[in-house]
Protein backbone atom coordinates (compact mmCIF):
# COMPACT_ATOMS: atom_id res chain seq x y z
CA UNK A 1 0.00 0.00 0.00
CA UNK A 2 2.99 2.30 0.85
CA UNK A 3 4.29 1.93 -2.99
CA UNK A 4 0.56 2.36 -4.26
CA UNK A 5 0.56 5.68 -2.55
CA UNK A 6 3.88 6.87 -3.26
CA UNK A 7 3.51 6.43 -6.75
CA UNK A 8 0.42 8.15 -6.45
CA UNK A 9 2.28 11.39 -5.17
CA UNK A 10 4.33 11.18 -7.91
CA UNK A 11 2.36 10.95 -10.59
CA UNK A 12 0.32 13.79 -8.72
CA UNK A 13 3.25 15.84 -7.88
CA UNK A 14 4.40 15.83 -11.75
CA UNK A 15 0.98 16.25 -12.70
CA UNK A 16 0.88 19.83 -11.11
CA UNK A 17 4.31 21.06 -12.29
CA UNK A 18 3.53 20.03 -15.49
CA UNK A 19 0.14 21.71 -15.99
CA UNK A 20 2.35 24.91 -14.02
CA UNK A 21 4.86 24.49 -16.91
CA UNK A 22 2.62 24.33 -19.71
CA UNK A 23 0.16 27.48 -18.16
CA UNK A 24 3.87 29.08 -17.95
CA UNK A 25 4.55 28.25 -21.51
CA UNK A 26 1.41 29.37 -23.12
CA UNK A 27 1.45 32.62 -20.98
CA UNK A 28 5.06 33.46 -22.05
CA UNK A 29 3.79 33.00 -25.86
CA UNK A 30 0.56 35.12 -25.30
CA UNK A 31 2.87 38.09 -23.31
CA UNK A 32 5.79 37.76 -26.08
CA UNK A 33 3.47 38.15 -29.12
CA UNK A 34 1.37 41.28 -27.29
CA UNK A 35 3.92 42.94 -26.20
CA UNK A 36 6.66 42.64 -29.19
CA UNK A 37 3.21 44.15 -31.19
CA UNK A 38 2.15 46.78 -28.97
CA UNK A 39 5.75 48.09 -28.09
CA UNK A 40 7.50 47.69 -31.74
CA UNK A 41 10.45 46.83 -32.79
CA UNK A 42 12.83 49.46 -31.59
CA UNK A 43 11.19 49.59 -27.78
CA UNK A 44 10.54 45.49 -27.77
CA UNK A 45 14.33 45.36 -28.62
CA UNK A 46 15.16 47.70 -25.13
CA UNK A 47 12.88 45.74 -23.26
CA UNK A 48 14.37 42.55 -24.60
CA UNK A 49 17.80 43.80 -23.95
CA UNK A 50 16.72 44.68 -20.31
CA UNK A 51 15.42 41.63 -19.44
CA UNK A 52 18.06 39.37 -20.62
CA UNK A 53 20.36 41.30 -17.63
CA UNK A 54 18.04 40.42 -15.46
CA UNK A 55 18.16 36.36 -16.56
CA UNK A 56 21.57 36.65 -16.70
CA UNK A 57 22.09 38.14 -13.34
CA UNK A 58 19.09 35.95 -11.70
CA UNK A 59 21.52 33.12 -12.87
CA UNK A 60 23.50 34.18 -9.80
CA UNK A 61 20.94 33.06 -7.33
CA UNK A 62 20.89 29.22 -8.95
CA UNK A 63 23.85 28.03 -6.62
CA UNK A 64 21.92 29.08 -3.34
CA UNK A 65 18.53 27.67 -4.94
CA UNK A 66 19.75 24.22 -5.22
CA UNK A 67 21.64 24.48 -1.57
CA UNK A 68 17.86 25.31 -0.08
CA UNK A 69 16.66 22.32 -1.84
CA UNK A 70 19.06 19.94 -1.35
CA UNK A 71 19.28 20.94 2.80
CA UNK A 72 15.57 21.18 3.08
CA UNK A 73 15.09 17.41 1.58
CA UNK A 74 17.65 16.33 3.74
CA UNK A 75 17.25 18.23 7.75
CA UNK A 76 13.82 20.30 7.00
CA UNK A 77 15.49 22.79 9.32
CA UNK A 78 13.91 26.27 9.20
CA UNK A 79 17.47 27.31 10.17
CA UNK A 80 18.35 26.53 6.48
CA UNK A 81 16.22 28.69 4.60
CA UNK A 82 17.50 31.32 7.22
CA UNK A 83 20.59 31.00 6.24
CA UNK A 84 19.76 31.29 2.54
CA UNK A 85 17.61 33.90 2.42
CA UNK A 86 20.35 36.10 4.29
CA UNK A 87 22.80 34.84 1.81
CA UNK A 88 20.93 35.50 -0.96
CA UNK A 89 19.87 39.04 0.01
CA UNK A 90 23.48 39.98 0.55
CA UNK A 91 23.68 38.53 -3.73
CA UNK A 92 20.86 40.86 -4.27
CA UNK A 93 22.10 43.97 -2.79
CA UNK A 94 25.04 43.75 -4.39
CA UNK A 95 23.63 43.30 -7.59
CA UNK A 96 21.31 46.17 -7.16
CA UNK A 97 23.63 48.88 -6.20
CA UNK A 98 26.13 47.00 -9.46
CA UNK A 99 23.05 47.89 -12.00
CA UNK A 100 21.96 51.23 -10.13
CA UNK A 101 25.71 53.30 -10.14
CA UNK A 102 26.56 51.03 -13.31
CA UNK A 103 23.66 51.64 -15.79
CA UNK A 104 25.21 54.54 -17.08
CA UNK A 105 28.73 52.68 -17.87
CA UNK A 106 26.51 49.42 -19.16
CA UNK A 107 24.34 51.40 -21.31
CA UNK A 108 27.33 53.34 -22.83
CA UNK A 109 28.96 50.04 -23.40
CA UNK A 110 25.93 48.35 -25.06
CA UNK A 111 25.42 51.91 -26.75
CA UNK A 112 21.39 51.49 -25.83
CA UNK A 113 19.72 54.29 -23.69
CA UNK A 114 18.74 51.26 -21.38
CA UNK A 115 20.24 53.47 -18.16
CA UNK A 116 16.91 54.35 -16.28
CA UNK A 117 15.65 50.99 -16.96
CA UNK A 118 18.89 49.53 -15.41
CA UNK A 119 17.94 51.33 -12.00
CA UNK A 120 14.50 50.26 -12.39
CA UNK A 121 15.72 46.36 -12.62
CA UNK A 122 17.97 46.85 -9.55
CA UNK A 123 14.66 46.70 -7.81
CA UNK A 124 13.86 43.45 -8.46
CA UNK A 125 17.25 42.02 -6.40
CA UNK A 126 16.03 43.51 -3.44
CA UNK A 127 12.96 41.57 -3.84
CA UNK A 128 13.69 38.90 -5.61
CA UNK A 129 15.56 36.81 -2.91
CA UNK A 130 12.33 36.67 -1.12
CA UNK A 131 10.68 35.42 -4.10
CA UNK A 132 14.00 32.39 -4.71
CA UNK A 133 13.06 31.11 -1.47
CA UNK A 134 9.77 30.85 -1.15
CA UNK A 135 10.30 28.80 -4.04
CA UNK A 136 12.89 26.55 -3.45
CA UNK A 137 11.55 25.88 0.26
CA UNK A 138 8.39 24.57 -1.61
CA UNK A 139 10.35 22.48 -3.55
CA UNK A 140 12.68 21.28 -0.91
CA UNK A 141 9.81 20.36 1.45
CA UNK A 142 8.64 18.44 -1.85
CA UNK A 143 5.31 20.95 -1.71
CA UNK A 144 5.04 21.21 -5.65
CA UNK A 145 1.20 22.37 -5.35
CA UNK A 146 2.29 25.21 -3.51
CA UNK A 147 5.43 25.64 -5.84
CA UNK A 148 3.02 25.60 -8.88
CA UNK A 149 0.44 28.42 -7.69
CA UNK A 150 3.34 30.71 -7.05
CA UNK A 151 4.24 29.96 -10.63
CA UNK A 152 1.02 30.68 -11.96
CA UNK A 153 0.27 33.86 -9.96
CA UNK A 154 3.15 35.60 -11.19
CA UNK A 155 2.88 34.72 -14.50
CA UNK A 156 -0.60 35.41 -14.71
CA UNK A 157 -0.11 38.91 -12.64
CA UNK A 158 2.23 39.52 -14.87
CA UNK A 159 0.89 39.19 -17.97
CA UNK A 160 -2.55 40.70 -17.27
CA UNK A 161 -0.92 43.26 -15.74
CA UNK A 162 1.13 44.57 -18.59
CA UNK A 163 -1.82 44.32 -20.86
CA UNK A 164 -2.88 46.72 -18.47
CA UNK A 165 -0.30 49.01 -18.11
CA UNK A 166 0.76 49.00 -21.84
CA UNK A 167 -3.49 49.91 -22.81
CA UNK A 168 -3.00 52.69 -20.49
CA UNK A 169 0.38 54.13 -22.35
CA UNK A 170 3.52 52.96 -20.27
CA UNK A 171 6.35 51.66 -21.97
CA UNK A 172 8.88 49.65 -21.18
CA UNK A 173 9.70 50.78 -17.53
CA UNK A 174 5.78 50.54 -17.20
CA UNK A 175 6.40 46.71 -17.60
CA UNK A 176 9.50 46.45 -16.00
CA UNK A 177 7.59 47.82 -12.71
CA UNK A 178 4.81 45.18 -13.43
CA UNK A 179 7.76 42.38 -13.53
CA UNK A 180 8.57 43.67 -9.63
CA UNK A 181 4.50 44.13 -8.73
CA UNK A 182 4.57 40.24 -9.78
CA UNK A 183 6.73 39.40 -7.66
CA UNK A 184 5.63 40.79 -5.00
CA UNK A 185 1.68 39.80 -5.31
CA UNK A 186 2.76 36.10 -5.82
CA UNK A 187 5.00 36.13 -3.01
CA UNK A 188 3.06 37.61 -0.41
CA UNK A 189 -0.02 35.20 -2.25
CA UNK A 190 2.28 32.09 -0.96
CA UNK A 191 3.37 33.10 2.26
CA UNK A 192 0.24 31.60 4.34
CA UNK A 193 1.13 28.37 2.39
CA UNK A 194 5.31 28.95 3.81
CA UNK A 195 4.09 29.54 7.37
CA UNK A 196 1.95 26.39 7.08
CA UNK A 197 5.20 24.15 6.27
CA UNK A 198 6.15 21.77 9.20
CA UNK A 199 9.88 22.89 9.59
CA UNK A 200 11.84 21.45 12.34
CA UNK A 201 13.78 23.71 14.72
CA UNK A 202 17.63 22.64 14.82
CA UNK A 203 20.63 23.49 14.24
CA UNK A 204 21.97 24.23 11.29
CA UNK A 205 25.89 25.03 10.13
CA UNK A 206 25.68 27.53 7.24
CA UNK A 207 29.05 26.72 5.64
CA UNK A 208 27.36 23.60 4.33
CA UNK A 209 25.03 25.62 2.18
CA UNK A 210 28.31 28.14 0.91
CA UNK A 211 30.54 25.04 0.21
CA UNK A 212 27.61 23.67 -1.94
CA UNK A 213 26.69 26.62 -3.18
CA UNK A 214 30.03 27.35 -4.56
CA UNK A 215 30.27 23.60 -6.48
CA UNK A 216 26.69 24.28 -8.12
CA UNK A 217 27.32 27.66 -9.20
CA UNK A 218 29.98 27.36 -11.70
CA UNK A 219 28.08 24.68 -13.26
CA UNK A 220 25.01 26.71 -13.73
CA UNK A 221 27.50 29.92 -14.79
CA UNK A 222 29.11 27.33 -17.36
CA UNK A 223 25.37 26.15 -18.73
CA UNK A 224 24.42 29.69 -19.03
CA UNK A 225 27.45 30.84 -21.31
CA UNK A 226 26.89 27.44 -23.35
CA UNK A 227 23.22 27.86 -24.14
CA UNK A 228 24.35 31.66 -24.69
CA UNK A 229 27.10 30.87 -27.22
CA UNK A 230 25.23 27.55 -29.02
CA UNK A 231 22.60 29.35 -30.59
CA UNK A 232 25.68 31.70 -32.34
Amino acid sequence: FKSVYMKREILLKTTVIGFSNIIAIVVAFIFTYFVSNTLGPSNYGLFFISMSIVEAAIIMFYGLGAANIKYTAQTNLKEVHEYSLKFELVIGVLIAIFLFFGSNLIASFLNKPISIYLKIISLIFLLRPFYEILRTTFWGSKKMRYLAAMDMIFNIVKLLGSVLILKIGYSVGGLLLMYILALMIASIAVYPLFKRLELNLGRFDPKLLLKYTKNSQLYYILLAIFVSIVPL
